[in-house]
């Protein structure tokens, strides 16, 4: 044994500091997830592997939510494609969910809408907004 390694290996005196700096290492590496912003369209991911299944929902290439499962003995038996086809089917049932959400925040948002009924003649200025039209979904005229 080297006793000079061993004097001049440095350790932290109080066990709180052992603490307090892998806490803030834990929290600089964790993964940050946005708020998600139901005017833009979603991206449902996932990933396969022998493990397991992940799925993350992302909005403008940052993820919005995440679904990760161990597959049990029996799933890591079968074969890839049908692994695949069982993240596929955990995709479906994400789509399903948002899409009966987004239902829920249509019904609720017409129900103070108010209609309009222009009649021929009437000046009517139309202006798009830039986020209801997210860019590489639309082609140049």
């Amino acid at each position: 044994m080297d006793s000079h390694a061993i004097r001049a290996y440095k350790c932290a005196k109080y066990i709180h500091e052992v603490n307090d700096s892998a806490i803030k290492e834990h929290l600089c590496k964790a993964l940050v997830l946005t708020l998600p912003s139901f005017e833009n369209p979603f991206k449902v991911e996932c990933n396969v592997s022998g493990i397991g299944t992940r799925v993350v929902l992302m909005q403008e290439k940052k993820p919005a939510a995440f679904y990760s499962e161990k597959l049990n003995d029996a799933r890591q038996k079968w074969s890839r494609y049908g692994q695949k086809f069982y993240s596929f089917e955990v995709r479906g049932a994400v789509k399903q969910r948002l899409d009966e959400a987004n239902a829920c925040y249509k019904i609720t948002v017409d129900k103070y809408r108010r209609p309009k009924e222009f009649i021929e003649g009437d000046m009517v200025m139309v202006h798009p907004r830039k986020e209801r039209f997210p860019a590489g979904t639309y082609g140049k005229l």
